[in-house]
């Protein structure tokens, strides 16, 4: 019984739902030819609390009309889950 190989696919920031990560030789080897290239499609989930808007992120927030007249602020976890990011709005 062999083991099955374990692969490292380096992702990069601000990939998307169809982007291609190859990693070339790495795939099956045939007796009469090289190794092949292993292809790994992905696909993004959707977020909890951001959409994405090509590279951007995007937050979207119901705000009072009494807090947006006065000022308010508003905190959001980070996506790395080191925190939290804090908005705050002047009173208008």
């Amino acid at each position: 019984v062999s083991a099955e190989p374990t692969l490292r696919v380096p992702l990069e920031r601000g990939m998307d739902t169809g982007d291609i990560v190859v990693r070339y030789g790495e795939g099956n080897q045939h007796p009469d030819a090289g190794a092949g290239d292993v292809r790994f499609m992905l696909h993004v989930e959707p977020h909890a609390v951001y959409k994405r808007d090509g590279d951007d992120l995007l937050v979207e927030v119901r705000v009072p009309l009494a807090d947006a007249l006065t000022g308010f602020s508003r905190s959001f976890p980070r996506l790395d889950g080191s925190g939290v990011v804090t908005v705050e709005a002047p009173p208008a």
